[in-house]
């Protein structure tokens, strides 16, 4: 085999061609803390890595699960002090070669840690051809913006955050938008820039398929002329979205499943394809939902659309807080708010991916 055809084969693929050829991570499932397991690296970067196991292995991989990155052996052998917290995404069975790639988030990752893997990765693209979507970069860290008001005045830290907050619900004053209101005044108590935009009120057409957004691939667009375009330059520019809808019929508002529909434009490519790009990649993401009956019964299907959301953005999930069996504006309580003010302060923490749901009574 050429040069240039090892070089074609690597451009549309990383499952190794030889041993090699191959690096390897080895982790430990949370599940199985004693056994090791060495898995074949497809591609990697400053947000998570892509494996590729075989069929058999598929369901030893659930989405969500945690994985402990221990060790990576390549050109060059790199073990971590401090194993690297992952957690599964996604998997893709890719039927014609008959492997299965499965999405890991990095969630927790020491600073020795993160230095140490990010020489790695350069060196391994310089040597091996492993490809990376972007320049490899510092992961942001957000967690010291939360702080009250009292340390905010002695440290003089001035710095605050640009926030989109999107209310999916057609009422005003409704159940959503009472939970999302004590979350933006928390946000703002501690310098933060809350940018609010209520679909009630917004012209919102339906996408219409024609796909001329992705012919643009220096920014997102849409041929149609409505108020999707602030919302999606907003978006843009802000370091933080959040997602509040009620839940209709097992799914998001009609008023929110339009917005999330229109920003197709916000990405190029196949969210299958973990080599797609997408214009908020490592953008945090938080989601709240409201609901008239139980989590288990109406909700689930919103958070997997959720997570298919962030996928296709490529961007970071900052919480997903649920409220079920509120059924009248009064179930909206003095408890929940104190739920909604726990689940703030968990919305720029770096070192985990907070997940809340809150079923009064």
């Amino acid at each position: 085999m050429t040069k240039s055809e090892l070089h074609e084969k690597r451009k549309f693929r990383r499952f190794p061609l030889s041993k090699k050829d191959a690096v390897y991570c080895v982790v430990v499932k949370a599940r199985s803390a004693d056994r090791t397991i060495a898995l074949s690296t497809v591609d990697f970067g400053q947000s998570g890595f892509q494996f590729a196991i075989i069929p058999t292995m598929k369901s030893d991989f659930s989405k969500g699960e945690k994985l402990f990155l221990k060790a990576i052996t390549g050109t060059r052998n790199l073990t971590f002090a401090k194993p690297i917290e992952l957690s599964i995404r996604w998997q893709h069975h890719d039927i014609k070669r008959d492997i299965v790639n499965i999405g890991c988030e990095i969630c927790t990752i020491a600073s020795e840690s993160e230095r140490q893997f990010i020489d790695f990765v350069k060196s391994e693209v310089k040597f091996k051809g492993i490809r990376v979507g972007d320049q490899i970069r510092e992961r942001r860290n957000y967690s010291h913006l939360i702080q009250d008001n009292d340390q905010r005045s002695l440290s003089g830290e001035k710095e605050s955050m640009r926030i989109v907050s999107i209310l999916g619900s057609p009422f005003e004053d409704g159940n959503t938008a009472k939970i999302l209101v004590w979350v933006e005044k928390e946000l703002e108590s501690v310098g933060h820039h809350v940018e609010r935009f209520g679909l009630y009120s917004k012209d919102v057409n339906g996408c219409l398929g024609c796909l001329q957004c992705k012919e643009n691939q220096s920014e997102p667009g849409c041929v149609q002329i409505d108020d999707v375009s602030n919302i999606i330059n907003s978006m843009l520019n802000c370091d933080l979205v959040i997602y509040a809808s009620p839940v209709y019929y097992t799914g998001f508002s009609s008023q929110m499943k339009a917005f999330i529909d229109r920003c197709h434009c916000l990405f190029r490519g196949s969210c299958s394809d973990p080599n797609h790009t997408s214009f908020i990649e490592g953008q945090r993401h938080a989601l709240i939902v409201t609901a008239a009956d139980p989590f288990v019964d109406c909700s689930d299907q919103i958070q997997k659309t959720f997570d298919k959301m962030l996928d296709c953005y490529k961007a970071c999930s900052a919480g997903e807080f649920f409220v079920c069996n509120c059924k009248d504006h009064d179930a909206i309580d003095e408890e929940i708010r104190l739920q909604a003010k726990k689940f703030f302060e968990h919305l720029f923490d770096e070192m985990k991916t907070p997940y809340a749901v809150f079923i009064p009574g």
